[in-house]
């Protein structure tokens, strides 16, 4: 008998644990129903903000052996513009989770009351991103983490998930907070400030200075994330950080996530990589006599 993949995040059925983290892809709703027929168990748009945001001029990604170093600066047509997309994304199985960014507390919640007509089934707040001004102040502070969530929950009764930063002084202190104002979910990890410099110039590569680093690189750095925010916490994780196989899945799963998020992976091999993990991820627990994905936290 095969093991069981699909899982429960915030009362909502995934088929799978696999889920298209933010920033990759996810522009189009098109685009988003494709991933989830790939085989996601759910998509998360690119980070929406209340107006359009131009985002970073080039060069704003340097390709890595092991990852991607990128300073997009989170493009984005704004909320209005998005909400079509979200419906059209919505017409297929997969779960939507909307990623949310602003420039301050209320304009996350501006955000959300705006998006709430498409009715996405998640939302998740993008707090985190090392690569616009100030976009890690909340995720280091507990307190202003806290007042985050709950003025996002005073306007929309779908679940939230907090994407928190690796490098968060505080991180522990920041999951508990944000679990005691209302998140439903954490995700963990977003990427890590990181600097590539041109040998010939001695000068950043970035048009930003710096980027946010993802992909095998900074898979251990989650892993332990994952793993202390489990100790603090019970809301459901959402481990994502350099998983491209089945194994790396197992491995974030018995860290203590409940779902995992898939980025990097789908620019080096392709959307067909959620299919691509899950099936080894269902060999690697038929091999163990793991029953279901909820087993496998024990026993790997």
């Amino acid at each position: 008998m095969k093991p069981e993949l699909s899982t429960n995040l915030c009362g909502i059925k995934l088929d799978n644990p696999t889920v298209l983290a933010s920033g990759i892809i996810g522009n189009t709703g098109e685009l988003l129903k494709r991933v989830g027929d790939e085989g996601a168990g759910a998509v998360t748009t690119k980070s929406i903000s209340l107006k359009p945001w131009e985002g970073h001029p080039s060069p704003n990604v340097v390709e890595l052996k092991n990852g991607l170093l990128n300073a997009m600066g989170l493009p984005n047509p704004g909320a209005e513009e998005f909400i079509e997309e979200i419906k059209i994304a919505k017409e297929g199985d997969a779960l939507v989770i909307v990623s949310v960014v602003e420039s301050s507390i209320q304009g996350y919640a501006d955000v959300i009351s705006v998006l709430e007509s498409a009715e996405p089934d998640m939302y998740e707040l993008n707090a985190s991103c090392p690569n616009v001004k100030g976009g890690q102040d909340i995720s280091r502070s507990p307190e202003l983490a806290g007042k985050l969530l709950e003025k996002a929950c005073s306007v929309t009764n779908a679940p939230i998930s907090f994407k928190i930063s690796p490098d968060a002084g505080k991180l522990t202190d920041v999951a508990r907070a944000v679990d005691e104002a209302g998140a439903s979910a954490i995700t963990a990890v977003n990427t890590l400030p990181a600097k590539a410099i041109d040998s010939k110039t001695n000068l950043p590569i970035l048009s930003n200075t710096r980027g946010g680093l993802s992909g095998e690189l900074l898979r251990p750095i989650a892993l332990r994330c994952v793993s202390e925010i489990s100790d603090a916490v019970e809301i459901p994780i959402i481990g994502t950080g350099g998983v491209s196989t089945g194994q790396h899945a197992a491995e974030m799963i018995s860290a203590g996530a409940r779902a995992v998020g898939i980025g990097t992976a789908v620019w080096h091999h392709g959307v067909g990589v959620f299919k691509k993990v899950s099936d080894e991820l269902s060999s690697i627990m038929e091999s163990r006599g793991f029953e279901n994905v909820g087993a496998i936290e024990h026993g790997i």
